[in-house]
């Protein structure tokens, strides 16, 4: 069974929330495309990289998700529920995506298929900060937030071998956003977000809170 990730991508600017506006998906945020960031933050999760940082935009940490309920079938999802509290200086940009899928390697060197987009861009996702809509699947512009699939070559492969086999990444696709950085003060981000995938009789559910507090 693949690794399903979950991420999301947003920045933190001197600008007031009423302000927040994501660009296209696709366009570039502070100097790099949705898909290059995606890569970056991806290689360092699998390669356990500490530096959460590139240049003044942080890699924004995610919640560590809770059993909720269901067993990851299209009939009963999985639904996990987390929350984080992230400190952040004023003028920090902060990068993570919404729904992320990794294809993998195995063993036998055989590798996971790419999915077809529309598996990302007919999801369910919502993203909120402060009550205010920033992401949402209902909207006509969803679908400019897809990225992928971005390959990775050589792979990047993990310290151990997974119980099922895989040994590593080779490909990465699904959601994210890049979204202009909080002003100073405290801010609650919430992320609504699936992973649904019939082939694989496969469904899970995020619903994350951050607390982000931007300091004077």
């Amino acid at each position: 069974m693949q690794r399903v990730c979950l991420l999301v991508l947003t920045f933190a600017l001197a600008v007031p929330t009423t302000a927040l506006a994501a660009p296209p998906g696709q366009a570039n945020a502070f100097g790099k495309s949705l898909a290059e960031w995606m890569e970056i933050y991806f290689t360092r999760v699998v390669t356990g990289d500490p530096n959460d940082r590139v240049g003044k935009v942080l890699l924004m940490p995610l919640p560590q998700g809770e059993y909720v309920s269901g067993d990851t079938t299209l009939e009963n999802p999985l639904v996990l529920a987390g929350e984080l509290e992230v400190t952040v200086g004023p003028g920090t940009p902060f990068v993570m995506p919404v729904a992320t899928w990794a294809g993998e390697i195995y063993e036998d060197l055989s590798t996971d298929p790419v999915l077809p987009a529309e598996i990302f861009t007919t999801s369910n996702a919502l993203v909120k900060i402060d009550g205010k809509t920033v992401l949402d699947s209902e909207r006509s512009n969803f679908e400019s937030f897809y990225f992928g699939p971005v390959e990775f070559d050589p792979p990047l492969l993990y310290d151990e071998t997974t119980d099922y086999g895989s040994i590593g990444v080779t490909y990465l696709q699904g959601i994210g956003f890049a979204h202009p950085p909080l002003s100073k003060g405290t801010h609650t981000m919430t992320l609504i977000s699936e992973i649904k995938i019939p082939d694989y009789n496969l469904h899970v559910i995020f619903m994350n809170t951050w607390t982000i507090t931007v300091t004077k």
